[in-house]
């Protein structure tokens, strides 16, 4: 479970014990919660409670989910294996995916537009999180 403040709001990654679960999560409305287990973009697993001494962002590769990729079971190692680093504990660390097809087709154009849409949601998570703490 991690709780972190991203783009103004709180976000929240929890891992649920089966895929039926996950299903009754993502159709439930009566938590007041929105559910996703797409991950499209930034998603900030950990963020430290002093000053960030390092960005660590994790690219997915094609055809896997952001979050499932760095997973085994109920672990997800970003989330709960590297803050308990005493190197990594005063850093942010997030996860990116897109979405991602195999085609060799343009394949050049795909990956300048993968690459262009993460900087700008680097910039925007970037940006949103420092002007929210001044």
């Amino acid at each position: 479970v991690s709780l972190c403040i991203q783009a103004s709001q709180q976000v929240g990654t929890i891992t649920l014990p089966s895929s039926k679960h996950r299903q009754a999560a993502l159709i439930s409305t009566e938590s007041g919660w929105a559910f996703d287990d797409v991950f499209e973009g930034v998603t900030v697993l950990h963020c430290a409670d002093k000053q960030i001494l390092s960005y660590i962002c994790a690219v997915k590769g094609l055809n896997e989910n952001a979050f499932e990729t760095w997973s085994a079971g109920n672990l997800m190692w970003l989330r709960d294996l590297l803050p308990q680093t005493k190197e990594f504990q005063d850093s942010r660390i997030m996860t990116f995916g897109y979405s991602s097809e195999k085609s060799t087709r343009g394949i050049t154009r795909v990956l300048k537009g993968w690459a262009d849409g993460l900087l700008r949601h680097l910039c925007s998570v970037r940006t949103t999180d420092e002007v929210s703490k001044a």
